[in-house]
């Protein structure tokens, strides 16, 4: 078992978050625990709550670095499509995602980690960040950001949805439709609603919370 003076306390909580996510996407979310995760980087579980302090912690740092990658994935992407191609891009990628990264996407987003409320700021603001590039992806259509944001934030939980029904295996329940074709289906109708729109853009204000109010 390595010492802890082989590793600066920075790489040490590396090596934690990447072990972490090793054992969730090899094995799964159960696999994420102290035992498991000290055997994996060979050192004592004690280093991890030296570190971190209890699991909960360790648990948003993990769900954090999940969601910094997706995001650098997601944005060098869109970055290589036309403006008009960015949503269909996005939904494409996420729903890709959720298949070819299950275990991960599920400790994300189906795994327990107490309210928004409870959340650190600084987690609220990676999902903010991540959540930014669905309201880019909206605003060539909408030509505006205000707009843009309100259409993301009332369109996107559908699409988030898609995957939870597909990854509990209950999408068959509603539609023989894979999931990709179902979502982009769904974009497909949403977008062309939003080009024939006549929007009163006084009606609707986003808060810094992301509630629409009317």
């Amino acid at each position: 078992m390595a010492r802890r003076s082989d590793h600066t306390q920075e790489q040490l909580k590396n090596l934690i978050i990447t072990g972490s996510i090793k054992l969730i996407t090899e094995i799964g979310p159960s696999a994420f625990g102290t035992r498991a995760i000290a055997k994996e980087i060979g050192y004592s579980f004690g280093t991890i709550y030296h570190l971190y302090g209890n699991l909960e912690v360790l648990r948003y740092h993990v769900k954090g670095r999940i969601l910094d990658n997706w995001y650098e994935e997601l944005a060098s992407g869109m970055g290589m499509v036309s403006q008009q191609d960015k949503a269909k891009f996005l939904v494409s990628t996420y729903i890709e995602l959720s298949e070819q990264q299950r275990f991960l996407w599920a400790f994300v987003f189906a795994m327990p980690s107490g309210s928004k409320e409870s959340a650190p700021d600084w987690y609220i603001e990676k999902v903010e960040n991540l959540f930014s590039l669905v309201i880019d992806a909206f605003e060539p259509i909408t030509q505006d950001r205000n707009e843009a944001e309100i259409a993301a934030r009332a369109m996107w939980p559908s699409i988030h949805g898609i995957c939870v029904l597909a990854m509990s295996h209950k999408l068959e329940m509603v539609s023989t439709e894979p999931s990709k074709k179902l979502a982009l289906d769904l974009l497909d109708i949403y977008m062309t609603g939003l080009k024939n729109i006549d929007r009163d853009p006084e009606m609707f204000t986003v808060t810094t919370a992301g509630k629409v109010s009317q």
